[in-house]
């Protein structure tokens, strides 16, 4: 191997660079004081913000955090089948207005007047304050509220997890009454039928003339 791959030692001149320094020490220290004023301005300026996690599992199989299983089995109730589709269709769920909406009007922290709360935008008002995540894929669903009052994103976090619920059970009560007023229409026009076929076999039996054996003898 020649000289030239050999690594190359490089030795740098502290006297050099301390003299560099001195030279331009006015600079620096300007640009050290300014970078310490913007800092201190942005830590005043900006609000401090909270946050607060609630976790569940789309998963009908075990125990929820914050969910039941019997909850997971009224999403799969309503169409929700195996455990990759239901994380999506439980994070789906919890952008719905029927879970937002509520927590809009709640959060105090949003002026009356302020365009999220009078008009209800849910996109904007979950881009402001959740955050939703799926951890490397698994059955978990991650939900972060975040806002300038710690006690509101617990509310919010709580209030995504309790809004669901709800959501889901009338979700899983529409379905079942669904079924059973089709049932109900099911045996009504089985009835119905039945009773028309026995109408029309009585009425064929008396144009034959085609009676039961102790009917005839008589």
């Amino acid at each position: 191997m020649s000289d030239n791959n050999k690594d190359v030692e490089k030795e740098i001149d502290l006297e050099e660079v301390i003299g560099v320094l001195k030279t331009d020490k006015n600079k620096y220290l300007k640009i050290a004081a300014g970078c310490t004023i913007i800092a201190l301005v942005l830590a005043f300026i900006l609000p401090e913000k909270f946050s607060s996690t609630a976790v569940v599992r789309a998963k009908a199989t075990a125990g929820m955090s914050g969910i039941s299983s019997d909850m997971a089995a009224m999403a799969a109730l309503a169409g929700f089948g195996n455990v990759k589709s239901n994380t999506q269709s439980y994070i789906e769920i919890m952008q719905t207005r029927s879970v937002i909406e509520p927590l809009i009007e709640k959060t105090d922290t949003l002026d009356a007047d302020d365009e999220i709360k009078e008009y209800k935008l849910l996109d904007e008002y979950i881009k402001k304050y959740l955050k939703f995540d799926n951890p490397k894929g698994t059955d978990i669903i991650k939900i972060t509220a975040i806002s300038k009052d710690p006690q509101e994103a617990q509310q919010i976090a709580q209030g995504v997890v309790e809004n669901m619920a709800v959501t889901l059970t009338k979700v899983n009560q529409t379905g079942t009454s669904s079924y059973r007023k089709f049932l109900e229409d099911r045996i009504q026009i089985a009835d119905s039928e039945m009773k028309d076929a026995e109408a029309k076999l009585e009425a064929f039996k008396q144009k034959s003339g085609v009676f039961l054996p102790g009917e005839q003898a008589t």
